[in-house]
């Protein structure tokens, strides 16, 4: 008999008790049960929902660390790439997974392997062993709109390295996720497409770590832009981030970089790069920005603590460059500036760069290496107060689903669907398998409960879309509770004027996050999303795809008064 991972724990800890006398004594049992039922949610998280691909039970992988996996997995990944693929999700249980040649995520028509996943159970408890050949990729991953959660990618002890654990291309995609990740000992954690491929747009990285790599993450195509990069962690690594050869931009914020040997983020040529709430200790530099053409590029860097750098942070672009309440902290004796400045273009004033209400101990805040680069330090008496990075990328991330789990049924009407929500107690997910769902009125998440409304994927996975007569001002209305979480799903709402939004958020109005987004679209025909009467609820929505947002406040912000709420868009497209 086969039992789910916390159910094996549990198991385990209970022997323990019992080896080291604690028997089941009168008036035990009552604490026991209650300990077993605290529990419960947590076994019922071990299981991946029906409509998921479970890698070892219909493909035949096995997981140990010595079998060879590869073809199993493969297995599993060609029965995403149909356009009609009834499942979208691939699911690692935990194990080891050796394998011996490149994993394939193939694409060649339009919205083949669109909108898929894999999903494992934490990057210390599911990874992916490398034990082919030197210099070629674990996963040549084609997909979009799509999503990586919770897998390891390592190389075996002894086996040379591979050239990436991720190498996305060759065909173009956008709208893409990974979180929750680790990758270790690989020449390229994520490579974004090649000089000789399509661009990789639009995606985010959450919450990875990045250990002993030669380069973390590398951004290698000029039209693979607006990459996002949130509390994730590099360690030991050759480059943190880079986009060598000079191609594509990305955006980093509150991560951590420790011991990268050339720099913790390196840049080349022109575009838009940001650089915010970050730590670096004891690498080469924090910043080496190398030559460029002669148009600039807009580079932001604020609120970053570099600690212990064994060379100045370069910037040879022309700018125009902002440098805001940053701390460099250079090791004793070091004779080297905080910053240098120079640009290779021929311009009268060939760089231009504002500094305010940075910190350094250098005796040379600043370093001009070549005649005429304009830098403008502005003097501040206020002093900003640096705030640590999360630490990202650890073991044991959110499970798949943390409560009771509803199933729809695929293609379910609206009451069915009402009728889960409306029923779903406090900590439940109700899930949506792939498939469009065509509703006649809105979808109300409603009452003082958590509760979680999931699908499997966005655009060719899980919709929601208008019925012809379709009566409301929204299709998803979130009007209550604490702490919705919307996930993996396209809502849609009209493509006639005055029609209803895709998403309306007018929920309990109180301190903390009301409702959480995690790769979610919504659309109208006007905005996809209407945050309406908050003046202390935070809406967070983190890969969010969208055309327009609109957001009220509440009764004291029209009079004035600033309360807590926020909404926060991190990472997402935008259209209209």
């Amino acid at each position: 008999m086969e039992y789910g991972i916390w159910e094996i724990r549990m198991r385990i800890r209970i022997k323990i008790k019992m080896k080291r006398g604690y028997g089941l004594q009168a008036g035990t049992m009552p604490y026991l049960l209650t300990a077993i039922c605290y529990l419960l949610p947590c076994l019922a998280a071990a299981a991946p929902f029906s409509s998921w691909i479970d890698v070892k039970a219909e493909c035949g992988a096995v997981g140990d660390g010595k079998a060879d996996d590869t073809a199993a997995i493969q297995k599993g990944l060609d029965l995403l790439r149909p356009e009609r693929a009834p499942r979208k999700i691939l699911y690692f249980p935990s194990g080891a997974y050796r394998i011996t040649g490149t994993l394939n995520i193939l694409r060649s028509k339009h919205e083949e392997s669109q909108g898929v996943g894999l999903q494992g159970e934490g990057p210390g408890r599911t990874r992916i062993l490398w034990a082919g050949p030197v210099d070629a990729p674990m996963l040549q991953d084609g997909s979009w709109y799509s999503t990586i959660r919770e897998i390891g990618f390592e190389v075996m002890e002894g086996i040379g390295q591979a050239s990436a654990g991720i190498l996305r291309g060759p065909e173009f995609s956008t709208g893409n996720e990974v979180a929750d990740c680790a990758f270790r000992g690989l020449g390229i954690g994520i490579q974004a497409g090649s000089d000789k491929t399509a661009g990789q747009a639009e995606t985010c990285v959450r919450r990875c770590r990045f250990e002993k790599c030669g380069t973390g993450i590398s951004v290698q195509n000029w039209n693979s832009l607006d990459w996002w990069i949130w509390d994730c962690v590099f360690n030991d690594c050759g480059m943190g981030v880079s986009n060598n050869p000079g191609c594509g931009a990305f955006n980093v914020y509150r991560s951590r970089f420790n011991g990268s040997t050339r720099a913790d983020v390196r840049m080349g040529n022109l575009d838009q790069f940001a650089l915010v709430g970050n730590s670096s200790k004891n690498s080469g530099c924090f910043l080496a920005f190398e030559y460029g053409p002669a148009a600039g590029a807009n580079i932001t860097l604020q609120g970053n603590r570099i600690e212990s750098p064994k060379a100045s942070d370069w910037i040879g672009n022309s700018g125009p460059a902002l440098l805001m309440d940053n701390q460099y902290l250079l090791p004793e004796g070091s004779t080297n500036p905080a910053v240098a400045f120079a640009a290779n273009n021929q311009q009268e004033i060939p760089g231009n760069a504002v500094l305010i209400g940075n910190t350094t101990t250098a005796k040379e805040p600043v370093k001009i290496d070549r005649k005429g680069y304009a830098v403008r330090v502005v003097p501040t008496e206020e002093e900003f107060l640096w705030e640590a990075p999360t630490e990202g990328g650890a073991d044991g991330a959110p499970k798949a689903s943390e409560g009771a789990v509803i199933e729809v049924k695929a293609g379910a009407g609206t009451g069915e669907i009402q009728s889960s929500l409306d029923q779903a107690a406090d900590g439940s997910v109700v899930h949506l398998p792939p498939g469009k769902y065509a509703i006649d009125r809105p979808l109300r998440i409603t009452g003082g409960k958590r509760v979680t409304f999931r699908g499997d994927g966005i655009l060719n996975a899980t919709t929601i879309v208008r019925s012809g007569d379709f009566e409301g001002d929204a299709l998803v209305i979130c009007e209550g509770g604490q702490g919705v979480v919307l996930q993996d799903m396209a809502i849609g709402g009209s493509t006639e004027a005055g029609g209803p939004a895709g998403l309306l958020i007018k929920t309990a109005d109180q301190p903390g996050v009301a409702v959480k987004g995690d790769q979610v679209q919504s659309y109208g025909f006007g905005p996809g999303l209407v945050v309406q009467g908050l003046d202390e609820a935070r809406v967070l929505l983190e890969n969010h795809g969208h055309n327009g947002v609109t957001v009220f406040g509440g009764p004291n912000s029209k009079l004035g008064k600033r309360g807590g709420a926020t909404v926060e868009i991190l990472q997402g497209a935008s259209s209209r």
